[in-house]
């Protein structure tokens, strides 16, 4: 999941994270829908809670709402779940 194939796939600025930010999109509805993809469920308000924890210490560390969210979409990729489904 680290490889080639993944990894260009998550920074391209056309991919479903890049056109959901263009639209504006919040964090909260950019989650939904990813989840909705990747899972066809909608996030827990645990999980959630725990990404906007995560969200908030990656805009502390100075990095873009962009890279913060491509790393919530790294780890759905790679979930148990995600990979038992598809």
């Amino acid at each position: 999941m680290n490889g080639e194939t993944v990894q260009p796939k998550i920074v391209d600025p056309v991919n479903i994270l890049g056109r959901l930010l263009a639209n504006g999109k919040s964090s909260t509805e950019i989650l939904n829908e990813l989840y909705l993809r990747a899972y066809a469920r909608r996030p827990s308000s645990q999980e959630l809670d725990e990404i906007d924890t995560y969200l908030a210490a990656e805009a502390s560390a100075g990095r873009s709402r962009r890279a913060a969210l491509e790393g919530v979409l790294w780890s759905v990729l790679n979930s148990k779940e995600f990979q038992l489904n598809h």
